[in-house]
């Protein structure tokens, strides 16, 4: 934007010296419309990174077939569930995470920069709504927790105490890899219990 600004300027403008002001006023501009987008509170940044996250393994899942049965955003408690599936294989609980600098995985943390992401940060809410399915749909699934990473992951899938890893490129691929489990009917239940879940 700074250098459409620069360019509007030197068509109309002649002179070193307009050219430095509509520099500066481009730039001005760039960090308004920036500090609008974001309600000029920076905290928002990493919420408004996630949710460009969550768009991307949204656009991802497009790809699954029809025998595949997918929620998005989905409430819980505190919070909410980024999207619940229900396939062939079964249950899975995907996180998305959209990082600005590269990500590894260390025994039971996912690092990138200074943040550190525990695993059982991801496993406790794929536990939980293993409970909520269980008490709607009984017996009770297990649930895949899968951390779905955009951004530098050089590791592109791996998988640590009940929790994968995947760069979110390689998303649709290791689904399509699982074992199939659950026949249709079963994955018609569990998914009516999913959609009941946003009632009550």
């Amino acid at each position: 934007m700074t250098t459409v600004a620069a360019m509007a300027a030197a068509w109309f403008l002649d002179g070193v010296v307009e050219l430095l002001l509509a520099a500066v006023a481009g730039s001005a501009l760039t960090v308004l419309l920036f500090g609008w987008y974001i309600g000029f509170d920076v905290h928002s940044l990493p919420w408004k990174w996630g949710h460009l996250g969550e768009r991307w393994t949204e656009e991802q899942l497009h790809a699954l077939g029809t025998e595949w049965l997918i929620e998005h955003d989905v409430p819980r408690g505190r919070g909410n569930w980024d999207h619940i599936l229900v396939g062939p294989p079964g249950v899975f609980l995907l996180d998305s995470k959209f990082f600005s600098e590269r990500a590894t995985v260390d025994g039971d943390v996912l690092l990138t920069g200074r943040r550190r992401y525990e695993g059982r940060a991801f496993r406790g809410p794929a536990v939980g709504l293993s409970d909520e399915l269980g008490r709607l749909a009984p017996p009770r699934p297990w649930v895949q927790a899968v951390a779905v990473i955009w951004g530098e992951f050089p590791q592109l899938e791996h998988e640590n105490d009940h929790v994968a890893y995947l760069r979110g490129y390689e998303l649709v691929a290791w689904l399509r890899k699982q074992p199939h489990r659950f026949p249709q009917a079963r994955r018609r239940e569990l998914f009516a219990a999913i959609k009941q879940l946003r009632v009550d």
